[in-house]
């Protein structure tokens, strides 16, 4: 089972370097998506399996110039789930609420 985890960063550079990160965490970079703003962010989102409520709420938050970091938290590494949730949750996200 795939679990999809996602965190809106203020910017992509700060995106990028989290994606990285857990890359050196075991994540295999397929795993992670970096979505920007533009026409084609719902559609990406939709692709990396974001929830549509929560990819729409990351859409209207991208006009800022932040950036969307989609996990896709399968097998390996081990506890890859809880991986992520963790590493991320001591990350300096953008605050958009409750979302799916």
């Amino acid at each position: 089972m795939t679990t999809i985890i996602t965190r809106l960063f203020k910017d992509e550079a700060t995106a990028r370097n989290a994606a990285r990160k857990l890359q050196f965490k075991g994540f295999p970079a397929r795993a992670l998506t970096v979505i920007t703003g533009g026409k084609q962010a719902e559609a990406m989102m939709a692709r990396a399996d974001v929830h549509a409520s929560a990819a729409k709420k990351y859409a209207e938050a991208l006009g800022s110039g932040g950036a969307v970091l989609a996990v896709a938290a399968t097998y390996k590494p081990l506890g890859a789930a809880r991986i992520a949730r963790e590493y991320l949750a001591g990350q300096d996200t953008v605050d958009v609420g409750k979302v799916t």
